[in-house]
């Protein structure tokens, strides 16, 4: 039931019953601790507890090392790379997510295998090499929607707009984005829907005004603080850069009306709010 609790972002209820498997006292074989350690480092790493999930994952990894389970080494190779990368530590995250890329390929595990490109390529537009990160998620992209998985597939696509919105084309950074939202929305990922309100508000505040930014940032951070979670460090300097020169465009006062606002929006008009505001825009390019 794990990966159905973070589907569904039911991070506490999946945080209650692993931590119940864990502390049971009876026997556990290394394989099946193993897989309860894995679910453990996913679920703490949801609520940005990098250093937690780092060492879970590789508890993991030593027992599946021990039992000589290769996919779920090549998993905790992978779960461990992403904890350096939601730090904001890209050669550490670079280094293991690239060792998991080719033993993934030859599990023919593509739903890892496309998420690890979706996080490498998140991680060379960070570091502004735009390139190589519209090489990472173009082919990402096409396996997340071969292999149907929404919730990896709106991670990526919110990558694809903000690259957009970096290169200056903020009409493809509306159209990915919009797509994301629509996915959360459909999906019911209320994590990916606080994820696509930050980016689409960065976007929106760009091309429509600071309004746009306003309201739906602030509603994006109370919906991931109602979550127990919060945007990653990684991606923090980033976001605070463009909030901070949408800012300067109005005065503190108006931009703290629409701030609170935004607080008090359901996720039905936010939604509605973006959705309309990107018909527009998309009319005027």
């Amino acid at each position: 039931l794990g990966m159905f609790w973070e589907a569904r972002t039911q991070f506490q209820e999946a945080q209650h019953w692993i931590d119940a498997a864990l502390k049971m006292t009876a026997e556990t074989l290394p394989a099946v601790r193993a897989k309860l350690l894995m679910a453990a480092s996913r679920q703490a790493l949801w609520e940005i507890a990098c250093e937690r999930s780092r060492e879970l994952a590789q508890e993991a990894l030593a027992l599946y090392e021990a039992v000589g389970d290769v996919a779920g080494k090549t998993q905790a190779i992978f779960q461990i790379g992403d904890t350096w990368h939601m730090q904001g530590e890209y050669t550490l995250a670079t280094g293991y997510l690239e060792e998991s890329l080719p033993l993934l390929r030859e599990q023919q595990n593509w739903r890892v295998y496309a998420f690890a490109l979706s996080r490498l390529g998140a991680i060379a537009m960070l570091q502004s090499n735009f390139f190589q990160a519209w090489t990472w998620l173009s082919e990402a992209a096409p396996l997340l929607r071969e292999y149907s998985e929404p919730g990896l597939l709106n991670v990526t696509l919110v990558y694809l707009g903000v690259l957009a919105l970096l290169q200056g084309d903020l009409a493809q950074s509306v159209s990915y984005l919009r797509e994301g939202l629509l996915l959360a929305q459909h999906t019911g990922n209320c994590y990916m829907l606080a994820t696509d309100l930050i980016a689409f508000g960065c976007t929106l505040g760009s091309v429509r005004g600071p309004s746009f930014a306003a309201r739906m940032c602030s509603a994006a951070e109370m919906l991931f603080e109602s979550l127990n979670t919060a945007l990653p460090a990684a991606y923090r300097p980033l976001y605070d850069g463009y909030l901070g020169a949408i800012k300067l465009q109005t005065d503190e006062t108006t931009w703290s009306a629409w701030w609170a606002e935004g607080k008090t929006l359901s996720q039905e008009e936010l939604i509605a709010l973006a959705l309309a505001a990107s018909e527009a825009q998309e009319g005027r390019d």
